[in-house]
């Protein structure tokens, strides 16, 4: 499709290949631009009051997360929606079981077509979009078992319980920080060594997750010790990683400013993964071995962290490249993150 030519064109409707289409030309108008900037770019034929754009979509393509967090997860099924920039929408779902035009061997091909990748084959036999294809945590996380309210919890000020924070450093990339707990003793219905990740500082555009807000660190501190006084935390420490964007130290120096004492987190791709992996899997299981949870306050792991993919070089790793990592990173490093050694085993950090 011709970005230019179709701009300048006088259409009524356009349809197209979201998988395609969309992250290359038509993101901007269809997916979180100002209104007013797409309806300048597109001119009306005489006649013709309202325009249409009709993305046609399959799940587990290029734009999964951008559809599905834009469209899916917004949209009832078959029901005009307004959404937040004012256009009106509606997601029509449906399956290929529903064309009767289609040929016998419909089912066997699409299953070629899926390369025997069963979850892929029931992602676009279903219409599926709760599919992580290729997501290197996609068989351990499951969201109904370990994303839960921070109300659930209940008071976490308690002996046993470590808070900390961890994030990973970022401006034209994202900052991400999580308050994080660390469950020393049983605390409630989660084991010894638990991680519960509380809540989450996040410079991230709403509209696309890659990108920053250019956060300085003295905003980025700002946010952090809000967060901190908004759950009643005074010992501020844990470890942040600085490879975006300053220099040696320097991220490190400036948060202390503000009262937050961070150190470089451990590293490990291979390492830190297989932790979370195992904390993933027993919260999952619900096998009374530590676990890892995760509350809604904390909006930029659940949308990026299940589906991250994976390494196409190294599958057994989390991919770097062309991937919305960072609430990983953040996440990670508070699984690795050694706790400062404590002088009574009933000393609370709060």
């Amino acid at each position: 499709m011709n970005k230019r030519r179709t701009l300048s064109s006088s259409l009524a409707s356009i349809f197209l290949n979201a998988e395609i289409d969309m992250p290359k030309v038509l993101a901007p108008m269809l997916c979180g631009a100002p209104s007013a900037a797409r309806a300048s770019s597109m001119m009306r034929p005489a006649g013709v009051t309202t325009m249409r754009g009709c993305p046609c979509v399959n799940p587990a393509g290029a734009a999964h997360a951008l559809l599905k967090r834009r469209f899916i997860d917004k949209l009832a099924p078959w029901t005009e929606t307004l959404l937040d920039d004012g256009l009106k929408w509606m997601y029509c779902s449906a399956n290929w079981k529903e064309n009767v035009h289609l040929p016998k061997t419909y089912a066997r091909d699409l299953m070629a077509a899926a390369g025997r990748d069963k979850e892929l084959y029931k992602a676009w036999s279903d219409g599926s979009w709760d599919v992580a294809k290729g997501a290197v945590l996609a068989d351990v996380c499951d969201s109904d078992k370990q994303i839960i309210t921070l109300e659930s919890i209940g008071d976490f000020h308690v002996p046993g319980n470590f808070g900390f924070l961890s994030g990973d450093w970022g401006t034209a990339s994202p900052s991400v920080v999580y308050l994080a707990l660390r469950c020393l003793n049983p605390f409630g219905r989660f084991p010894r060594g638990s991680l519960i990740l509380l809540d989450e500082v996040s410079s991230a555009d709403p509209d696309d997750l890659s990108v920053g807000l250019q956060w300085s660190p003295s905003y980025l501190a700002d946010r952090i010790n809000e967060m901190c006084d908004l759950h009643n935390i005074r010992n501020r420490v844990g470890c942040i990683d600085n490879a975006r964007g300053l220099g040696d130290e320097t991220v490190l120096t400036e948060l202390a400013k503000y009262g937050l004492s961070f150190v470089r987190p451990n590293k490990g791709r291979a390492e830190n993964l297989a932790l979370m992996r195992e904390l993933l899997f027993n919260s999952k299981e619900n096998n009374g071995r530590p676990g890892m949870w995760v509350t809604s306050r904390c909006t930029n792991w659940i949308e990026t962290v299940p589906t991250l993919p994976r390494d196409p070089n190294r599958p057994d790793l989390p991919a770097t490249v062309n991937a919305v990592d960072h609430a990983y990173d953040a996440s990670a490093y508070a699984v690795s993150y050694e706790l400062p050694i404590l002088r009574q085993r009933e000393t609370t950090m709060y």
